[in-house]
C-alpha cells in the first residue's frame, strides 16, 4: 500500500504548476516587480540589534529584537508619535530633586538616565510636555528602559488629579525583566493595560508595549520616576511613544511638536488582471485568500507587519 507524501518537497512539486508568483522577503532583497513608496524616513530593527533609520521610499527590513533574526519586509501604516523630545529626554521637565542625562544608544535610539537625586522624595521625576487624549480612543505605548540602580520605578500617563494609566517596573536582581515583574495595578481608577510585551534586547534592556482605551480627554503628561525605594539613584529610559492605534509600531522621533511616520507602500506590478489565490505569512500567520480579484498593482491587505512572504497562485488552487 503506497503512502501519502505529505513532505514540504512533495508539496512544493504539487504546486509548483500553479504559482504565479512567489516573494520571500527574509533574505532581505526586494524584488524588481514590486514598487515600494514611503514619504518619511522609518526606523527599523537590524541584525545588530539596533535601531537604525531608512531613508524615504527605502524599504526596511525589520529583525527580531532579541535574537537578531531576519522578521521580513515591514509594512506599516501611517502613525503619529505624540510624545514631544520622545528620543530626547533631557529636554523633558524635571521635579526639583530629580535629572535626566544621557546615557547611552541603541543605534539611532538614545537612552537617559533618570535620577532621583539625593534628598529627594518618592515622587521625583521626570514629565513630558502635555500630551491631549481622546476619549474612548485606542491608544499603543511604546518605550524602552534600561536597569541602572534597580529598585522599583513608576511609568504613568497622569495630570495632577489622576493617572489615565500607570505601571510599576520590580526590577529582578538578575538581568531578565519579564512581564512577571510589571505591576500594573498601582494607580487607583486607571484604565487597563492591555497587550503587555516585554520584550527582551540586550542585558538588562527590553522594549515594553501596550495598549489602553483612554477614558477621558484633558492634558497628560508622560512620567518617569526612576527609583521610589532610594534616593540618588537612577534607571534608564528612552524611545517614548504614545499613538492612535491598536497596536505599537516603529518609533517615530519627535523633537518640539508630534511628528508623523507615513505609510509604507507596496505593489505587485508584474501580475496580469485577473482572479488567484493570495497564500501571505506575516507575523509568524500564515493567512489564504481564496478568488482574490486583481486589477491592477496589488498588495494583500493582510500583509502588514513584518512580512514573510507572499505566494500567488492560479484560482482554485486554495479552495
Amino acid at each position: 500500500m503506497l503512502g501519502l507524501d505529505f513532505s514540504f518537497q512533495s508539496i512544493a512539486v504539487r504546486y509548483r504548476k500553479n504559482i504565479k508568483a512567489f516573494y520571500n522577503f527574509v533574505p532581505g532583497s526586494f524584488p524588481s516587480d514590486i514598487s515600494f513608496a514611503r514619504a518619511s524616513g522609518g526606523m527599523y530593527v537590524t541584525d545588530s540589534k539596533l535601531f537604525v533609520s531608512a531613508a524615504p521610499d527605502t524599504p526596511r527590513f525589520d529583525h527580531d529584537l532579541s535574537s537578531g533574526d531576519t522578521l521580513g519586509l515591514l509594512i506599516e501604516g501611517t502613525a503619529t508619535n505624540m510624545v514631544l523630545y520622545s528620543n530626547t529626554l533631557t529636554s523633558w521637565y524635571t521635579s526639583t530633586n530629580a535629572s535626566v542625562t544621557y546615557a547611552s544608544s541603541v543605534g539611532a535610539l538614545d537612552l537617559y538616565e533618570v535620577k532621583r537625586l539625593s534628598g529627594g522624595s518618592i515622587p521625583e521625576r521626570a514629565y513630558s510636555p502635555p500630551i491631549n487624549t481622546t476619549s474612548a480612543t485606542t491608544y499603543a505605548v511604546s518605550l524602552l528602559v534600561g536597569k541602572s540602580d534597580g529598585g522599583i520605578s513608576r511609568v504613568s500617563l497622569e495630570n495632577g488629579a489622576r493617572a489615565i494609566w500607570a505601571f510599576g517596573i520590580n526590577w529582578p536582581n538578575d538581568t531578565s525583566l519579564s512581564v512577571a515583574n510589571i505591576d500594573t495595578a498601582v494607580a487607583s481608577g486607571s484604565v487597563s493595560i492591555n497587550g503587555l510585551v516585554v520584550a527582551p534586547i540586550a542585558t538588562n534592556l527590553h522594549r515594553i508595549t501596550f495598549t489602553f482605551v483612554a477614558d477621558e480627554s484633558n492634558g497628560f503628561n508622560f512620567r518617569i520616576q526612576p527609583n521610589r525605594v532610594t534616593s540618588d539613584s537612577a534607571n534608564l529610559f528612552g524611545a517614548v511613544q504614545l499613538e492612535a492605534g491598536i497596536a505599537a509600531t516603529s518609533h517615530v522621533v519627535t523633537t518640539s511638536s508630534p511628528a508623523t511616520r507615513t505609510a509604507d507602500i507596496a505593489r505587485i506590478t508584474s501580475l496580469a488582471n485577473g482572479i488567484y489565490d493570495v497564500r501571505v505569512v506575516a507575523n509568524g500567520v500564515t493567512t489564504d485568500l481564496p478568488e482574490v480579484t486583481v486589477s491592477g498593482p496589488y498588495w494583500p491587505t493582510e500583509a502588514t507587519g513584518q512580512v514573510e512572504a507572499i505566494t500567488v497562485f492560479t484560482a482554485g488552487e486554495l479552495s
